[in-house]
């Protein structure tokens, strides 16, 4: 049977399988590359990694505080009285990101003459 949604493939396009074809196919190119390069290049797996973090976001605001007593060395504890009921919020939570890719580098010099990188939904740049 022909794909029915030509120019994709949408199995390999859910989340939950692409990071499993990412790595694989990074594997299998280096395996591929490197007897066709050695001994005067030698092919690294790489990985960049960075986290997406949005504005800091503060989500409370203490309801006790401790201060120093006028008449007294010791902190004394001060809790507010006034009831607030919850407010619902949405609080930003860091996602770490992990990019593989290939380095081709000299084995004389150790200068990278190429970086390889796959494409994946990840690092995909919409219009």
């Amino acid at each position: 049977m022909n794909n029915p949604f030509p120019g994709m493939n949408p199995y390999l396009e859910q989340p939950e399988l692409w990071h499993q074809v990412h790595n694989r196919l990074i594997v299998a190119i280096a395996d591929e590359i490197t007897p066709q390069v050695v001994p005067k290049y030698h092919v690294a797996i790489e990985e960049r990694v960075y986290s997406s973090v949005s504005d800091n976001l503060l989500v409370g605001i203490a309801d006790v505080a401790v201060s120093q007593g006028n008449d007294s060395s010791q902190g004394v504890a001060v809790m507010t009285q006034e009831v607030v009921k919850p407010k619902k919020v949405s609080v930003p939570v860091p996602e770490e990101t992990i990019e593989r890719f290939l380095e081709v580098r000299s084995t004389q010099s150790g200068e990278v003459i190429c970086v390889i990188e796959i494409l994946s939904p990840k690092n995909k740049r919409s219009k």
